[in-house]
């Protein structure tokens, strides 16, 4: 007996979406500490989810996805860091330093590689997802409870990034409150508030306000910082949005003024930073020998890709949150509070990352991608949807950089830990290059899918090929038999998911050809 059509795709798109929501929970309560084995860790466990993506996208036949500013945002380091690649890490080392030649530019490629996906799959899985509240309560914990326990167990000393988690705890404050206003339930395109009644919004905002409390007594410094992005997002919020504009304005100079208290009292001398230390565009492969794991967020990109790689994420970052603003004002009023509440928290937890030790810690790059994934949805933006060739020309640009890279940088590092060794890094370029081939190229045929999987095996010798020409490592084949590998493992979940339309209902094909909205995952 044939099911509906859809009923796969949905239960695909059910558990990639719980995965993610796991694998976020559990990277925001216990992969704060920076290295290489959480960093590992945190790209397993979005490889799987794409992975599952990826297959709910062929059960689909749906060759798009969901597009964004806050693309733009990270293609402009993504450039610098790869000319910088180009010109001094497909050789030997300029630093000095044995072993770093072309590791710092990939490490930053791979960590900006792993945020953007983490955006992407928050956005496509999580943006009007069922049950929106809870996941955002449970998320809202988690990225309160992790930060609040690793400062309270870890001293300073030995764990650097206190300032770090006290700005992304109180992001999470943001994020438990956002969960009062979620998309409702019934209405996966609308943007209507959930209503609660009074008592639990009484407690959620008690539980908010004694997270902060405990938060600011953990780390001063790091609530100044949280205050002030959050402060000046609720003015402009206030601004903005004419439904709430009174109490966000009144909320957002309240929070200013505390924090202009706190930072008196906080930091008797203000911290202060060379802007001409770095250059316009950074340092590149050199930055290695002056940035480590515990510098300032904003100092390792200073370093690595200047300040107007800096400038254009900053500046592209507060825009972004400003056309969200500005597309919230024609929603309901309870809807405008819910968006002006996510775009500080959003604000406040990407401050962390520009704090010591911020940048190193994968618990905070998967919160920040959480918070910017469902930013559309939160503010009631309606996303363009881009063809998959996007997905596919990124996925090829980070493979090339890591295999040109004389060092592969984090993600090498990160195999090291699980007892896994540089060339094991071809099997998932492989496995996802194949997936990517066969759902952009065998959506509705079969052997054309099969063709882009003996495609991306073969491309593994093209990229030996122009490893021998254009870097220093040459030829190995038995990178390539592993990439070959990878590439044929995807066989097995293709066909599944072809073959699983065969037990759909005789019109599945009509569905599969009508816009992904008419089936979206509820």
């Amino acid at each position: 007996m044939a099911i509906p059509a859809g009923t796969t795709a949905r239960q695909v798109a059910s558990l990639a979406r719980w995965t993610l929501v796991g694998v976020m929970i559990f990277a925001m309560l216990a992969w704060w500490r920076p290295g290489n084995l959480t960093w590992g860790a945190s790209a397993a466990g979005l490889m799987v989810v794409l992975a599952l993506w990826l297959m709910w996208k062929m059960v689909a036949g749906d060759r798009t996805i969901e597009s964004g500013w806050i693309y733009l945002v990270l293609l402009g380091p993504a450039v610098i860091v790869t000319c910088h690649l180009a010109t001094t890490g497909l050789g030997t080392s300029s630093t000095g330093t044995p072993g770093l030649a072309g590791g710092l530019n990939v490490s930053m490629l791979f960590h900006i590689a792993l945020a953007a996906i983490g955006i992407m799959l928050s956005g496509s899985l999580l943006g009007t997802a069922r049950y929106s509240a809870a996941i955002l309560a449970v998320c809202g914990a988690a990225m309160i409870g992790g930060p609040a326990a690793a400062m309270h167990w870890q001293p300073a000393e030995t764990m650097p990034i206190h300032s770090a988690l006290a700005m992304f705890g109180f992001g999470g404050v943001g994020l438990w409150l956002s969960s009062m206003w979620a998309p409702s339930d019934d209405e996966r395109d609308e943007i209507a508030p959930r209503r609660h009644r009074r008592s639990v919004t009484v407690a959620c905002v008690m539980v908010a306000a004694v997270s902060a409390g405990f938060l600011t007594w953990c780390r001063p410094q790091g609530a100044v910082v949280a205050g002030a992005a959050g402060a000046a997002v609720l003015i402009v919020a206030g601004v903005v949005l004419p439904a709430r504009r009174k109490a966000l304005l009144t909320l957002g100079l309240a929070i200013g003024a505390c924090s202009g208290i706190l930072a008196f009292l906080a930091f008797p001398e203000a911290p202060t930073i060379d802007p001409r230390a770095y250059g316009w565009f950074g340092m590149g492969e050199q930055a290695a020998v002056v940035v480590f794991a515990a510098s300032s967020g904003l100092v390792v990109l200073a370093a690595t890709i200047g300040w107007v790689g800096v400038a254009w994420l900053l500046a592209g970052a507060g825009l972004y949150l400003l056309i969200g603003l500005i597309a919230a004002r024609r929603a309901p009023a309870t809807a405008q509070s819910r968006a002006a509440v996510w775009a500080a928290a959003t604000a406040v937890a990407s401050c962390a990352l520009l704090a010591p030790g911020g940048l190193s810690s994968p618990a905070i790059t998967m919160g920040v991608a959480l918070m910017w994934g469902k930013f559309p949805a939160m503010v009631g933006l309606r996303v363009k949807r881009r063809h998959g060739l996007l997905l596919l020309a990124g996925l090829v640009v980070v493979s090339i950089a890591m295999g040109l890279g004389r060092n592969p940088g984090l993600a090498h590092w990160s195999a090291i830990e699980f007892g896994a060794n540089e060339n094991f890094l071809h099997a998932p370029t492989g496995f996802f290059l194949a997936m990517s081939l066969a759902w952009l190229m065998g959506s509705r045929n079969v052997w054309l899918g099969l063709l882009g999987i003996l495609l991306a095996g073969a491309a593994g010798g093209a990229g030996e090929a122009l490893q021998y020409l254009a870097s220093s490592r040459g030829v190995e084949m038995h990178d390539w038999a592993y990439h070959a590998v990878g590439s044929a493992a995807a066989i097995v979940p293709y066909l599944l998911c072809m073959g699983s339309r065969l037990y759909e209902s005789p019109d599945a094909a009509r569905v599969m050809r009508a816009d992904y909205h008419t089936y979206r995952s509820s």
